[in-house]
């Protein structure tokens, strides 16, 4: 009986011990103003009917404005293989500005807006481009993270529509880094 309770009460300091240290941290956990973002990840695109589909390699680096507001360069090596074409390949840098919103402590909802260009070879032809997006990132560990991202690009070139309605859907998944 002796062993059990103190079993129990040195399980009880340890629990509070946790806790206590654990409140201490509150807020540590995602970006604040003045930290830089990296991230790596990868994703695709598909027109509206998602008949044609693309993927591609991303990475992206980011400043911290305030502890909610980044401004960001993404880089994107993109491919698509085609039954009845050559097959595509090509590049799309982006200037972007994303908004984070706290949920709890260790969510991180966002919503943004980019613009930049795509380039490549005849199946991506140079372009002005833009694009809205939401996310969310899940901070695993204080300063690193998994995110998703889903958004509607479109292009400004006028042989394929250049029109927003004729734009596509672009999803990211990826890991990322505040520094």
């Amino acid at each position: 009986m002796k062993m059990m309770v103190k079993t129990a009460t040195i399980g009880a300091a340890l629990l509070l011990a946790g806790s206590a240290l654990q409140a201490a941290s509150l807020g540590a956990w995602g970006p604040a103003k003045g930290d830089w973002d990296f991230t790596l990840g990868g994703g695709g695109a598909s027109d509206k009917n998602f008949n044609i589909n693309n993927g591609a390699f991303n990475a992206t680096v980011g400043y911290f404005i305030t502890d909610a507001l980044e401004v960001a360069v993404r880089q994107s090596i993109l491919f698509s293989v085609l039954d009845d074409a050559a097959d595509g390949f090509g590049g799309q840098t982006m200037l972007a500005v994303d908004y984070h919103f706290a949920l709890g402590e260790r969510w991180r909802p966002f919503v943004g807006a980019s613009i930049g260009g795509i380039y490549g070879n005849q199946d991506t032809p140079d372009s002005g481009a833009a694009g809205l997006e939401v996310g969310v990132k899940y901070y695993a560990l204080q300063k690193t993270y998994v995110f998703g991202t889903f958004g509607w690009a479109w292009n400004f070139n006028n042989d394929q529509g250049g029109d927003f309605e004729d734009g596509s859907f672009v999803y990211t998944a990826g890991v990322g880094f505040n520094f």
